[in-house]
């Protein structure tokens, strides 16, 4: 009784010491509330942890992103369709906020420059909280080749999302460690995970008749063997003979020759 009594209160205590760190990682966040609502008193703070990357013209890739204008000194974006992530199999990755380094004094920008920069990650977060993650690496790409408001204009402004595709749904019983499917190794799941495409919903039977054909444990199929032709002016194949063929002998003869 004594040893049960300890034994469940050690547990007891591991399970409330645990659960609140569990808790407290679930809910962590990159940008807090307080710091986008007050940007100008929390400047220091974007200027330090959002890393800054200068380039001379901003060319956004198109292999697993998604690129959402803002257009010059605005925040709202153009077209959210593609959000949040979670509705089409994503897990973001990286987050580029792409804009003008003009002008170059951030005390000649018509809008407040802090202002402005919350109110566009406000915009992005609202739209998918996903985003919102110390695991996602946020950047602010400014761009260099404008002397003047006009060309300033012409360059890109906006939002680029760089993602990875998660497991598809019809996979998610191949995670489970009680099922037991033979001849089937994590790494060939995951290969068909990155090449699935982005909108295809991979039905179970689908997939059970690619991983497993009927062709592997069927031994009764009959299989097409094309017939066996001669060609022209091609011998005949010659006659081998074997000890077997050999005409038997004696013991005697066979160690008296």
């Amino acid at each position: 009784m004594w040893f049960m009594h300890n034994f469940f209160s050690t547990i007891t205590f591991l399970l409330f010491t645990i659960t609140p760190s569990l808790a407290q990682v679930e809910k962590e966040l990159l940008f807090a509330v307080d710091k986008l609502e007050h940007p100008i008193e929390n400047s220091k703070w974007l200027d330090t942890n959002i890393p800054t990357v200068y380039i001379d013209k901003y060319k956004p890739e198109e292999i697993r992103t998604i690129t959402l204008a803002n257009g010059y000194a605005l925040y709202a974006l153009e077209s959210s369709a593609s959000l949040p992530l979670s509705e089409s199999s994503k897990v973001p990755i990286e987050v580029d906020i792409v804009y003008t380094h003009y002008p170059i004094s951030k005390e000649d920008w018509r809008t407040n420059y802090y202002e402005l920069m919350a109110n566009r990650i406000k915009e992005l977060i609202g739209l998918d909280s996903s985003l919102n993650s110390p695991q996602v690496q946020w950047r602010l790409v400014k761009q260099t080749s404008c002397t003047n408001e006009l060309q300033a204009q012409s360059l890109f402004h906006g939002v680029v999302i760089r993602y990875k595709h998660s497991l598809p749904k019809a996979l998610s019983i191949i995670t489970d460690v009680s099922v037991r499917l033979p001849i089937l190794y994590l790494p060939k799941a995951n290969l068909l995970a990155a090449n699935a495409v982005d909108s295809e919903d991979i039905d179970n039977e689908h997939l059970k008749s690619i991983l497993y054909p009927s062709s592997v444990y069927n031994r009764d199929m009959k299989q097409y063997i094309p017939p066996a032709t001669r060609r022209k002016g091609e011998p005949g194949c010659p006659t081998f003979t074997t000890r077997a063929h050999r005409p038997r002998q004696s013991l005697w003869s066979r160690l008296f020759r």
